[in-house]
């Protein structure tokens, strides 16, 4: 006889980019629960999840005639505006990071002012690079040494040998290039 394992509590805990993602992915959600037809309310209605209400009790369908209790939740992150985890580890930090957290979201709304945002080029060109910068700013300042360390990788990526700085650098050693 095979055995089947059914989990009583499922929750998806989803970045919050915006409302509208948001509810998109949930209309998602509920459609691919309505096609397994396997989960029904108290009344028999199909299973609708919101996000950000609680859990959701559904009954679900586990052998002819025989049902089980199963609990959805559906939660984003942050909970009550739009972001992604990093904006939820911002709220989290400020706790204890007040000036730091507010300085690092500070200057990437420096970086992001329209007078500024031509300089930029293609950083932070992206509303997700936008959203990740604060927290890239937070850390890089306090813990420079692991950022640095976990950089090493892009830095050994650049072509330093365009940059006009590394050229007049380079050149004062070329006194002994045919030594």
């Amino acid at each position: 006889m095979r055995r089947t394992v059914s989990f009583p509590i499922i929750a998806f805990v989803v970045d919050r980019d915006s409302d509208k993602e948001l509810m998109e992915w949930t209309e998602k959600l509920n459609d691919r629960i309505a096609q397994l037809q396997s989960f029904h309310t108290e009344q028999g209605t199909a299973l609708c999840i919101r996000p950000n209400r609680g859990w959701a009790e559904a009954k679900m369908e586990i052998s002819f005639r025989k049902q089980k209790k199963v609990w959805f939740l559906v939660q984003s992150l942050p909970m009550s505006e739009d972001g992604a985890i990093e904006t939820f580890c911002m709220n989290m930090l400020q706790e204890k990071h007040e000036f730091l957290v507010e300085e690092a979201r500070n200057f990437v709304s420096f970086l992001l002012r329209e007078e500024n945002s031509s300089r930029l080029g293609k950083c932070l060109a992206t509303r997700r690079e936008k959203i990740k910068a604060p927290l890239a700013v937070f850390f890089a300042v306090y813990t420079p040494e692991r950022t640095f360390n976990e950089t090493k990788q892009i830095l050994t990526s650049i072509p330093w040998e365009e940059y006009e700085g590394l050229r007049k650098f380079v050149h004062v050693f070329k006194k002994f290039q045919n030594e």
